[in-house]
């Protein structure tokens, strides 16, 4: 496999990871959600009707002489109750968080989605008018919270968050060691012989595969072997000039070295004839030749 693909291939297992931790995430916390939703809204509905039978009362509604303490002990941490007006104003609300001062609701938020029980993340809410001889005098909505299944998809997602975590580096260690195997290594080899030849030293070629790195080495292999070949043709060639010049100095010193002996003889000699004087300026002239 080309080193290209191979590092395509990575990079895409390495973002479809998230998206595929995400998807079993959702996947767990939508099967948890199918297996209490049933149960869970059946008991909310359950709690809102205890509570709602108290909030019906026209009293409550009125914004002065309203005896409202008895409500305290209808909600706890798991029930919020609220109280508005017909306008829209904020009468009553176990939630010290919201203030009497708030903006008032408009018509469209106030007279919207009444008596249905609307599923949030964070909690139930159901709203209902109340009438006073056939006359809305405020709005009660019960908030029922849902810590229980925010528990639960808290400690899901911390698992699924540990599992990716320790995938992610598993996966992070892995990849680390095949790139290090892959590339780092073979490419610290190849350098390594590199350097060896180019100190004069012996390299044993090795096996080479066929990604971008293979045939970086099979290139080097080949240049390698030219250098050496026209290393031993300049070898060869220096090796018969040597040879030649030495064949010529050894053809040019036996004549040579007779012309010196017959020309020291002829300089040396003080008695020879004429006869032998004209003998050796002729081998003399000959040896020349």
């Amino acid at each position: 496999m080309k080193l290209k693909t191979w590092l395509l291939i990575t990079y895409f297992i390495v973002m479809l990871l998230p998206l595929l931790m995400a998807y079993i995430l959702f996947a767990w916390i939508q099967s948890y959600n199918d297996d209490v939703k049933v149960a869970e809204h059946v008991e909310t509905l359950s709690k809102i009707q205890a509570v709602a039978v108290n909030l019906r009362t026209p009293e409550l509604y009125h914004p002065k002489n309203a005896d409202r303490k008895k409500l305290e002990q209808l909600s706890d941490h798991n029930v919020v109750i609220e109280l508005y007006h017909r306008d829209g104003f904020l009468l009553y609300s176990s939630n010290t968080a919201m203030k009497h001062h708030d903006p008032p609701l408009n018509k469209e938020t106030l007279y919207s989605d009444l008596f249905a029980l609307k599923q949030g993340y964070q909690s139930f809410v159901y709203k209902e008018p109340v009438f006073d001889n056939s006359e809305i005098v405020g709005f009660f909505q019960v908030r029922v919270l849902r810590h229980e299944w925010n528990e639960a998809v808290v400690n899901r997602s911390a698992i699924v968050i540990g599992l990716f975590i320790i995938l992610f580096f598993v996966l992070y260690a892995l990849i680390a060691f095949l790139v290090n195997r892959k590339v780092n290594a073979r490419l610290a080899g190849l350098m390594e012989e590199m350097t060896r030849f180019a100190e004069g030293k012996e390299v044993i070629e090795t096996e080479t595969n066929q990604d971008e790195i293979g045939k970086l080495k099979q290139h080097f292999y080949a240049m390698r072997r030219q250098i050496l070949a026209a290393q031993d043709a300049i070898e060869k060639e220096q090796r018969e000039k040597e040879y030649m010049i030495a064949t010529l100095s050894h053809d040019l010193k036996t004549p040579l070295t007779s012309i010196q002996a017959y020309a020291e003889a002829l300089l040396a000699e003080r008695k020879l004839t004429e006869k032998e004087r004209q003998e050796y300026g002729e081998i003399i002239v000959d040896k020349a030749k």
